[in-house]
């Protein structure tokens, strides 16, 4: 099981950083494509710009022990219901609040919560459909 690891190097994340409203905020991102590197990258980006991080006084490194736990808890082996799985939903979930409006409407509450169940929505999902059981 391997955990995340962000760079040590404080300004190549501020320039990993800078890009993703332009590269990473779009419905043709496509996470399957990413390395697990830019997937932590990209939930960071989003939780930062949202202001969770600081709202609620979230640590860096729990998070990022957060996101290794969330990606050990799926099935790696699962063709579907996998991290990049979760990943995913992050990303509609994200898209859907921002581009669609709906974060008007939220409290910063609420987007923590639809943020961390996207993550964790099929947490520990044997890979197999309800016709398998």
């Amino acid at each position: 099981r391997g955990a995340f690891m962000l760079s040590k190097h404080p300004s190549v994340f501020n320039v990993r950083r800078s890009s993703v409203a332009v590269n990473d905020r779009a419905w043709d991102y496509d996470v399957f494509q990413q390395s697990e590197q830019e997937l932590i990258h990209h939930a960071i980006d989003i939780f930062d710009e949202r202001g969770l991080f600081s709202r609620y006084s979230i640590p860096m490194s729990t998070f990022c022990n957060f996101l290794t736990e969330i990606k050990n808890g799926y099935n790696s082996e699962a063709p579907y219901h996998n991290s990049y799985h979760a990943f995913d939903v992050l990303h509609v979930s994200y898209l859907l609040m921002t581009k669609c409006g709906a974060d008007e409407y939220l409290e910063s509450f609420n987007v923590l919560s639809i943020l961390v169940a996207a993550l964790a929505h099929d947490l520990g999902h044997d890979g197999y459909n309800n016709a398998f059981h």
